[in-house]
């Protein structure tokens, strides 16, 4: 038996490494832009898109009111939000898609810092989808003098990323169909935000539809559209941010 084994070890070892780069490959596999993605990025004679740094830049042409820094969610392409940042920049808000290491914010969570805040128009805010959120509150406690408030698309800030004293204002929005979002984490994370918050819940929206990538794994069905739940974000977001 063993000089099987080692006879054949060769060919055990390169089977099991196939496995393991097919396995991580499906489990890290990032989920792709849709179609109104992909439309959105090409920008038009309203708003302009470039990519800068690791980051995706949409630019109203008509006068910046204030900046919006997004974390995009785990494992989702950053590209997936940029039907929210051409809507954001087309009601005067500069808006930075961040992209990150490997798809997870994780690993990028001070990637904002690539940006001249001296140069951002004011007021500036930061925040994210999901684990982008999680990460996005961590880089606002530690440069709490760089922004003036924090979102949460379906997340929420753990302990690193406690904001509740700090002199931020805070958007959390929520989604009645979400199945991925942990409700018991989020409920006990509530401790972590401050006074001053703006909730919002989107009836029947789920998870997948804070970004426009398709239905994500586990997540509930949505009972309104893509399009619906993004209108519904952007005008709390606008609405959120002119109370600043």
């Amino acid at each position: 038996m063993w000089r099987k084994i080692k006879k054949h070890g060769w060919k055990i070892a390169v089977a099991l490494m196939t496995i393991l780069i097919v396995g991580g490959y499906y489990l890290l596999r990032p989920y792709e832009p849709n179609q109104l993605a992909m439309e959105a990025l090409k920008g038009d004679q309203r708003v302009d898109v470039e990519e800068i740094d690791q980051i995706i830049y949409f630019k109203s042409y008509e006068e910046t009111q204030g900046t919006v820094i997004f974390y995009p969610g785990g494992l989702v392409k950053t590209e997936a939000y940029a039907p929210l940042a051409y809507n954001l920049a087309l009601n005067g808000m500069d808006t930075y898609l961040v992209h990150m290491p490997l798809n997870l914010a994780v690993f990028g969570e001070n990637r904002a810092s690539n940006l001249n805040f001296d140069e951002l128009e004011q007021p500036i805010v930061i925040g994210g989808h999901s684990l982008g959120g999680v990460m996005a509150s961590r880089f606002a406690t530690e440069n709490e003098d760089l922004v003036d408030g924090v979102f949460f698309h379906a997340s929420y800030p753990d302990e690193d990323g406690d904001l509740s004293n700090k002199n931020l204002s805070v958007l959390s929005i929520t989604a009645t169909n979400d199945e991925i979002l942990n409700w018991e984490s989020h409920e006990q994370a509530q401790i972590y935000l401050g006074e001053e918050i703006t909730k919002i819940v989107i009836e029947g929206g789920n998870h997948g539809q804070f970004g426009s990538y398709g239905q994500q794994r586990g997540d509930g069905d949505a009972e309104i559209t893509e399009q619906e739940q993004l209108q519904e974000i952007t005008e709390a977001m606008l609405n959120w941010i002119q109370i600043n």
